[in-house]
């Protein structure tokens, strides 16, 4: 092996045992096992790789919401809008704000078809003022609502994208410099 691989393989696995620790600091090892098990199955036939997913799960938990409930959500809208990276980081980011009661930037929303007309739809309320009066927990229902409906077959649509394709063999290769890279620490 060269240098450049070993090191490769060793920081893979370095980091796969920190997002790892991550999660189970929040939620105890056998939910983190269980959340990265679910991430894995998830990333498959998506455009996202398992560590952006799974990156993505932390900061769901982090925020006290259940990423195996909000990630699916996430990762449709995600797809549907051009997924990458930054998307992915963009929607945590808004499901985290309304975690906290905070009704994300209108504009943001508007990027991924949340328009406000559509949750109005959905029965959410706002103020003259254009302020959310409806709870967060409401806002998360109707969200799911419009996700599921308009863009429940992303995933089967996406899955035999270039990008979708990538992702997984991102994801194989992955999971090989992890296990090398353990195998070289032990």
């Amino acid at each position: 092996f060269n240098t450049a691989v070993i090191k490769s393989t060793v920081e893979a696995a370095f980091n796969f045992e920190e997002l790892q620790g991550r999660l189970s600091a929040l939620k105890g090892p056998a939910a983190a096992n269980d959340i990265l098990d679910f991430v894995r199955k998830l990333a498959e036939p998506s455009n996202f790789t398992t560590d952006e997913l799974a990156n993505s799960s932390v900061q769901l938990e982090a925020f006290g919401l259940n990423s195996k409930r909000i990630l699916p959500t996430i990762a449709q809208l995600g797809m549907a809008f051009g997924g990458g990276a930054e998307k992915l980081r963009l929607l945590t980011d808004m499901f985290g704000r309304l975690s906290q009661g905070q009704l994300p930037d209108v504009q943001v929303m508007a990027q991924f078809g949340l328009s406000k007309t559509k949750l109005m739809k959905e029965s959410i309320k706002f103020d003259a003022q254009g302020s959310l009066v409806s709870s967060t927990r409401e806002v998360f229902v109707a969200i799911e609502k419009i996700v599921n409906r308009e863009y429940n077959k992303i995933f089967e649509t996406m899955a035999n994208t270039g990008n979708a394709k990538l992702a997984s063999v991102t994801d194989v290769f992955e999971r090989l410099k992890i296990q090398v890279g353990n195998s070289l620490m032990e």
